[in-house]
């Protein structure tokens, strides 16, 4: 049987004493250490993060080899949907 070691290290935080109670209570009604909430919490928030950022340069990306739709093109489509909407439900 194999064993996987996994490095760790320590970070101290400060936070108001109002987001410690609450932390401190969550892990007490959860049966989870203060520890294993705030690596939930980080990861969760590093992965939306990185998403995002990834999409942003995507998006930039994008708009630099031209891929792209203008604005008043994509505002004359919505305004023509919803007239097609509007006389489809009036007929």
């Amino acid at each position: 049987m194999s064993t996987i070691t996994t490095t760790t290290s320590t970070l101290n935080v400060r936070m108001p004493d109002s987001t410690k109670d609450t932390l401190e209570a969550l892990a007490q009604a959860t049966g989870r250490s203060k520890n294993y909430h705030i690596l939930e919490a980080l990861n969760q928030y590093l992965t939306q993060q990185s998403w995002q950022i990834a999409e942003i340069q995507a998006g930039i990306a994008d708009l630099e080899a031209g891929r792209s739709v203008p604005q008043a093109q994509v505002a004359a489509e919505v305004r023509a949907l919803i007239e097609d909407t509007r006389r489809t439900r009036a007929s």
